[in-house]
């Protein structure tokens, strides 16, 4: 799985999931909407640092502008959390360890988010909503 960050870095997915691990402790737990705030943030923030890859920088700025303009910010953080309820909830279960869903949750959002370019404290927080909230209840499995 390819994550890079805000720089377009590689983000070694090993690492990355023992610091996830280790800073669970203090990762705030948030409310639903917060997250789908969050996971619109971070959708956009990919969006327009991936725009430099297929743009000239003349025509970065203006689609950057453009597009937050447009941007349906709950709607869009709604339709990520869906993706990533349904792509994790096929391979979780009560039984999942922190490690197999910190695992699928960034797998998906490898997937979903342009250039699977993430923001790490964002990562943080949405593995700890679902934790917080337990892989059954998330999933809405009785």
């Amino acid at each position: 799985m390819l994550l890079q960050d805000e720089n377009l870095d590689l983000i070694d997915v090993d690492s990355l999931k023992k610091e996830i691990e280790r800073d669970l402790p203090e990762t705030p737990v948030l409310t639903e909407d917060e997250i789908e705030d969050d996971l619109a943030e971070m959708y956009l923030s990919a969006s327009n640092v991936t725009a430099s890859l297929y743009y000239n920088n003349e025509k970065i700025a203006a689609l950057a502008s453009t597009r937050a303009r447009s941007f349906a910010a709950r709607r869009a953080g709604r339709g990520i959390l869906k993706k990533i309820r349904d792509f994790i909830c096929r391979f979780l279960n009560e039984g999942s360890t922190t490690s197999d869903i910190i695992d699928k949750i960034l797998e998906a959002l490898a997937s979903i988010l342009p250039g699977g370019v993430i923001i790490k404290f964002l990562v943080k927080k949405i593995v700890k909503f679902v934790l917080n909230r337990g892989i059954g209840a998330f999933c809405r499995v009785a």
